[in-house]
């Protein structure tokens, strides 16, 4: 009974937010107005080439048209991509996926795709599927580069223990420093990394909407790194949990980060936060109690809630 009222609750959420890629003005909703531009344009020169590509696609049709071909593409790989989970973990899974990654879909099209491609890349490695895994981040990158930072996390994960996470840690809140090194721009265009570096210095905005988004990120993720800290360094673990311990560890200096920058008042914290979103996933279909999942999904449910009124309604 309530996996069928968490199916039709699913799908109610999706009929909503179809209407609202039908519906919504081309010049305000979100504020990713940039984005529109870009769609009805072509590819400006500092965005990734996966996006791009689907500008210049785009921009041969009508305004109106290029705007909504996105919302819906984007709704579709949501849709796809909860079924996957909910199949390969449980329905709640699935409504917890469509939550923590299902907002991005209607405008941050970009980072909204990346994340749900890193989140693919986890899967994948649970199941040892390392082929598809390596697609799934090729993706990933070609939609959002900072999407490097948990694809190098995982890459090298045997070789990250507790205390290397919390050295790598300082790295990323050194971030400015790191985008400006000459590695870096091996990686990234030096477009791009301007664009990444004048955004690092940026402070958060003052307005209500975003004195809420720091609360939620600083107690959000204090809860989120007490409980899993408490699951990984408390429990011993069989071979298959030992490698979600390994991502846990991959994963910790992003999670510390978000509300460290946060405390910071660095724009750069609301970039990094997305990259988390797909060891959440994991930790919520395998890891989390019954109560922890309900906390992370209420977390959520009142974050988007909130958003949605910021930039639909007001």
């Amino acid at each position: 009974m309530i996996r069928a009222i968490t199916c039709l609750y699913i799908a109610l959420i999706f009929l909503l937010m179809f209407l609202m890629a039908f519906m919504l003005p081309l010049d305000g909703y979100i504020d990713y107005v940039w984005y529109n531009t870009c769609l009805t344009q072509g590819r400006p020169e500092d965005s990734e080439p996966g996006f791009g590509l689907i500008c210049n696609i785009t921009s041969f049709f009508p305004d109106n048209v290029a705007v909504k071909i996105p919302r819906i593409l984007s709704l579709f790989l949501l849709i796809l991509s909860v079924i996957i989970f909910s199949k390969n973990f449980d329905i709640f899974t699935g409504l917890f996926f469509l939550y923590i990654n299902g907002f991005q879909t209607l405008g941050a099209y970009r980072q909204g795709t990346a994340t749900i491609f890193l989140s693919f890349a986890l899967l994948f490695v649970l199941k040892n599927k390392y082929k598809a895994y390596n697609f799934s981040n090729v993706f990933a990158f070609l939609f959002h580069y900072t999407s490097i930072l948990p694809i190098l996390a995982v890459w090298f994960r045997k070789y990250i223990n507790f205390w290397i996470a919390i050295i790598l840690c300082f790295g990323i809140l050194l971030i400015e420093l790191v985008l400006s090194s000459n590695y870096a721009s091996l990686l990234i265009p030096e477009s791009v990394l301007y664009r990444y570096i004048n955004l690092t210095n940026e402070s958060l905005p003052g307005s209500s909407y975003f004195a809420f988004g720091k609360l939620w990120y600083i107690f959000y993720y204090s809860y989120f790194i007490l409980i899993s800290y408490n699951y990984f360094l408390v429990k011993d673990f069989n071979n298959y949990f030992s490698e979600i311990k390994k991502l846990y560890f991959a994963f910790l200096p992003i999670i510390i980060a978000v509300p460290t920058l946060t405390l910071l008042d660095s724009w750069a914290a609301t970039r990094v936060s997305s990259m988390t979103n797909a060891f959440e996933i994991v930790f919520f279909a395998l890891c989390a109690t019954n109560f922890q999942r309900m906390i992370m999904f209420l977390a959520y449910f009142v974050r988007t809630s909130i958003a949605s009124l910021n930039f639909f309604v007001f």
